[in-house]
């Protein structure tokens, strides 16, 4: 198969793939790599062109390579980098997010959950965070939080037929007996975990029974 591009950038490593990011907004690129995408040098970098270093760290650069690393894949790759913008700006909704959508796609559903709230808090005007937000509490059976997010999503942008449509059907859904349903047996789930918790303590194994404490509160605030 026969590729034109207008910059080719040799090696797809952390230096490779932040300038292949940058010149995409302007051009069309191409990123030759000597073998398979993860296998470069970038994982296993100790400093130099592949690390931002802490003299002139740059949010920016954590930021973009992430991304680029999350588009090829490597999702592993990708949360040391969103994990240091998060800690160069706290506050950033753009950093959290990004973090909460790494863990996501990971399947760290639980982990993703509170990465997403933050973004949220931080930028609660934006309905980026809330959207995903609110899958993540779908796919954790927090369907009144979903629900919640979705709305106010909505309400920041009206004209969105795709999320429309998925409050609807959530809407819907909270309505059927296929809820009430499942929150029953979210319900008899808590109080096996409370069950189980109790009978650890008076073994004395309170870490397990924290373990299920833990699990029982989840399934009650859902």
């Amino acid at each position: 198969m026969r590729t034109t591009a207008d910059v080719l950038i040799v090696g797809s490593g952390a230096a490779g793939l932040t300038a292949a990011l940058n010149l995409a907004e302007t051009h069309k690129v191409a990123v030759i790599a000597k073998g398979a995408l993860g296998e470069g040098a970038t994982s296993w970098a100790q400093g130099g062109i592949a690390a931002v270093l802490e003299e002139g760290d740059s949010f920016e650069a954590h930021v973009n390579m992430g991304r680029s690393l999350v588009a090829l894949g490597r999702l592993d790759d990708s949360i040391p980098h969103f994990s240091r913008a998060a800690r160069i700006d706290p506050h950033s909704s753009v950093a959290l997010n990004n973090l909460a959508r790494a863990k996501f796609l990971q399947g760290e559903v639980a982990e993703a959950i509170p990465l997403y709230e933050a973004a949220v808090a931080a930028a609660p005007a934006l309905a980026e965070p809330r959207r995903w937000l609110a899958i993540a509490d779908l796919m954790a059976g927090n369907t009144p939080a979903a629900l919640s997010q979705l709305e106010r999503a909505v309400e920041l942008e009206p004209f969105s037929q795709e999320w429309r449509r998925l409050l609807e059907g959530v809407r819907e859904y909270e309505r059927s007996p296929a809820a009430a349903a499942a929150s029953e047996l979210r319900g008899r789930l808590a109080a096996e975990h409370r069950n189980a918790a109790a009978a650890l303590e008076r073994r004395g194994e309170t870490e397990e029974a924290r373990i299920h404490l833990q699990k029982a509160q989840e399934l009650a605030g859902r």
